[in-house]
């Protein structure tokens, strides 16, 4: 995850998180809802726009002064494509497997992978407890994460691959988490933290900043 912005529309560069909280960003921004996928991510960056180490209270801090930028907290990635296609928004954080569906929409929408980090986003596949077919189901997440199968989903635009016998080349990898400098610069969240604080952070959240 990182930052998508239209420079047509909008009088600044976008080059950081910080970015975020300039005063020409009021009123074109949009931001992920906490109880979306990358919503604690956010408050992640917000606690890092003043503190070296994770401050709950600082997030919030932030995040109320921030609020005063944000047009609308999405939910859905449509959401957000939709806004910006339609320029009620020029700016705000995005996975960077959706820029083809922005992009088609405005040609010169740029991603960003901010100067201090993007987030890695991981899918999973899991066998559930208990499975009566534990074996298929293990058959078939070796299918799912097999060179052929990933290897037609990244050059599809659909995932970035996870088997790291899959090349790409430098066309192919466009709008992809491809490649070990790419992946080892990525900010990852430590899930255990967000699962345990989570609960808390959505009624702050609530609370305090999305009224």
């Amino acid at each position: 995850m990182g930052i998508v912005y239209n420079p047509e529309s909008l009088k600044t560069n976008i080059t950081s998180w910080g970015d975020l909280w300039k005063s020409d960003v009021r009123g074109k921004l949009t931001l992920p809802n906490i109880t979306s996928t990358s919503g604690p991510m956010i408050v992640d960056a917000a606690s890092a726009h003043s503190s070296s180490t994770f401050n709950e209270d600082k997030a919030f801090q932030n995040l109320k002064r921030l609020n005063k930028n944000v047009v609308k907290y999405y939910n859905q990635t449509s959401d957000f494509v939709n806004m910006f296609s339609q320029d009620e928004v020029s700016v705000g954080p995005m996975m960077e497997m959706y820029l083809g569906d922005i992009k088609k929409a405005v040609p010169s929408a740029k991603f960003v992978v901010p100067s201090d980090g993007a987030y890695a986003i991981e899918n999973t596949v899991n066998v559930v407890k208990g499975s009566k077919h534990k074996a298929l189901a293990e058959k078939f997440i070796n299918w799912q994460i097999s060179k052929e199968v990933q290897e037609k989903s990244a050059k599809a635009k659909i995932d970035s691959p996870a088997n790291k016998t899959v090349k790409l080349t430098e066309k192919q990898a466009e709008g992809l988490t491809y490649g070990a400098d790419a992946i080892g610069s990525l900010k990852k969240m430590d899930m255990s933290f967000v699962n345990k604080n989570l609960k808390t952070w959505i009624t702050r959240w609530n609370r305090e900043i999305h009224q």
